[in-house]
């Protein structure tokens, strides 16, 4: 797709943060933002670890075999001045560039847990998050305080201004990771650095030459004085002054022939501006393209795991599966005295409160930003391989079972929607459980499907996938934990109920684990009671069964409620006690 703008004013700021101060920092970031904007820049793009700190010269007091106090007391100095997201400092980002309508690339600290990972982000006009991307590989010593990143994080995303992602400092230098960008066809390629060197922008130049594409690097201008009196790099040493520099610059936007528009800038704060004339671009392409008519796939192959890395792949949840499977069969006829009478409808308990949505809004209240994921690449890739996790801990396992057991019963047909191996579904031996779910080495191991599954993404067909089951009337329909993936969860809905008996219903189970770069961008920044709401929603605009518009809106005559009532919440757990809180939020298909 080509960018709406031939020519795109593009600004690289190469500043210094206030060095663990992040209040100050992002004032500053505030500041030179708005200034950049002010001069027509609809990119702005600043330095590697700009908020809050890169951690110069510093070792945090490790050696081998021993680490001080005073490094730890460093170490927490940084992870305070660190970023979450979301976060109130995150949200200050996104403001950033809203107030100021720009895209802005800031390098971040990111906290996650007690590990700090060194990012890039994209944050788009309307103050959306387009990407997040870890570094791969910290170099040397940032190892000791910065996490590693995972292909999930390779980004290359589509914007009005054009394909724009971002390489971080020395994984600049790792071919592999340059040519997984190239294959993504990548225009305005951005190289965050912390690398002072005269060296780094010949590399630059070599990249855009290389990708054909227009490359700009950012490195921070910084001295002693943007590090506070008391950094032990510097603290005391009455020899180096305040003006002693710490980071020399050196940022510079290349063209794709490889000439410099702007810089290098040595040993001075200034923002640098080129204005990228985009059809350079095609022209460039012309005698070189290194995923194109240069390359030689036949002989050369490049395998690239875009999947998210986890620390636990909790397979031990295979033998746990077996025991429960085994205690439900013991208190199968326990099973089946709470479920009497809920065959017709497939809902009806006493264990646990229900309390019904009354109240909804006049029209779909939710912008095409919300419902976009951080991660827009296909899930087909994300979920390439087997993950065999499961979101929630035992505790909220064992409810969620005792939940679905009251609701279903035998001789049911049940559909599991973004199925996996497991299914938390009573081992009945006439009811019939069908799965649908994006891995099929997970679905064969799920025991409650007995291959009764079909492998459909969601979110390439929300709808249109009833005909795969024959027209088959289901009596119940689940979703474990994952709702909130859908980007279009009112087509799914919809197609759900054109599937399903009248009067059966819909369960969906709703936590606060999930893989945060593949919900919906809205999920990440509304609290768990408005969450439920969301899905709702989801509920009541689900659209009319007799067409699916491609363009996505609504039939002349549809009206919100058609599909299903009775849409209410109930909490199976609090969450209290260090367990998952869990919920369900269901309805009845009209």
């Amino acid at each position: 797709m080509a960018p709406s703008s031939t020519v795109v004013k593009v600004a690289a700021v190469q500043s210094a943060p206030v060095a663990f101060d992040l209040d100050a920092t992002l004032d500053k970031l505030d500041r030179l933002t708005a200034e950049a904007a002010a001069k027509g820049a609809q990119l702005v793009v600043f330095p590697e670890a700009f908020v809050c700190a890169y951690p110069k010269l510093y070792d945090f007091g490790a050696v081998v075999g021993n680490r001080t106090p005073e490094g730890r007391k460093w170490f927490r100095k940084y992870i305070d001045s660190s970023v979450t997201i979301p976060s109130p400092a995150f949200d200050r980002l996104c403001a950033a560039a809203a107030t100021n309508k720009v895209f802005l690339q800031v390098g971040i600290i990111e906290r996650d847990g007690g590990t700090i990972y060194c990012c890039a982000v994209l944050i788009s006009p309307s103050g959306e998050l387009v990407y997040k991307h870890r570094k791969l590989m910290p170099t040397g010593s940032e190892r000791l305080v910065w996490g590693f990143g995972d292909g999930s994080g390779l980004h290359v995303a589509q914007t009005e201004l054009g394909k724009i992602g971002s390489v971080i400092c020395w994984e600049n230098f790792m071919p592999s990771m340059r040519m997984a960008m190239y294959q993504k066809n990548i225009e305005i390629y951005l190289a965050p650095t912390a690398d002072g060197r005269e060296t780094w922008p010949p590399l630059i130049q070599t990249i855009a030459q290389e990708g054909r594409c227009f490359t700009i690097s950012v490195n921070q201008f910084s001295t002693r004085k943007d590090y506070p009196e008391d950094y032990p790099p510097f603290a005391g040493k009455d020899d180096i002054s305040a003006d002693y520099v710490v980071s020399a610059g050196g940022s510079c936007i290349v063209s794709p022939l490889g000439q410099f528009l702007a810089g290098p800038c040595w040993n001075k704060e200034e923002t640098l501006y080129a204005d990228l004339e985009m059809d350079q671009i095609a022209e460039g392409k012309m005698d070189f393209d290194v995923v194109g008519h240069y390359s030689r796939p036949d002989i050369f192959q490049l395998k690239v795991d875009t999947s998210q890395r986890i620390a636990l792949l909790e397979r031990v949840r295979l033998t746990k599966l077996m025991i429960r499977k085994a205690i439900n069969q013991a208190l199968k006829p326990h099973f089946a005295t709470v479920s009497v009478g809920v065959a017709a409808v497939g809902c009806a308990s006493d264990s646990w409160a229900a309390v019904p949505f009354t109240t909804f809004p006049a029209q779909w209240p939710y912008t095409e930003a919300d419902m976009r994921r951080m991660d827009p690449s296909p899930d087909s890739n994300f979920y390439s391989s087997p993950r065999f996790v499961t979101h929630i801990d035992d505790h909220a396992i064992g409810v969620l079972e005792k939940y679905y057991a009251s609701v279903h019963s035998e001789g049911m047909r049940v559909l599991d929607i973004c199925s996996s191996w497991v299914s938390h579904i009573p081992s009945y031996e006439s009811l019939e459980l069908h799965g649908l779910g994006m891995n099929e080495v997970e679905l064969k191991e799920n025991p409650a499907l007995q291959g009764r599954y079909k492998v459909i993404d969601l979110n390439v067909r929300p709808a249109g996938w009833k005909s795969e089951y024959g027209g088959a009337q289901f009596d119940s329909v689940i979703c474990t934990v994952s709702i909130d993936y859908l980007e279009k969860p009112r087509e799914v809905l919809s197609e759900v109920a054109s599937c399903l008996k009248p009067g059966g219903y819909v369960h969906l189970a709703i936590s606060n684990r999930c893989f945060p770069t593949k919900v919906v961008g809205r999920w990440l920044r509304i609290s768990e009671e408005e969450r439920l709401e969301m899905v709702a929603k989801y509920f009541h605009f689900a659209r009319s069964p007799f067409g699916h518009n491609t363009d996505q809106q609504p039939q002349s005559n549809f009206e919100p409620g058609q599909l299903y009532g009775a849409i209410e919440k109930i909490t199976l757990s609090d969450g209290q006690g260090w367990t998952d809180p869990l919920w369900i939020v269901r309805a009845k298909r009209r």
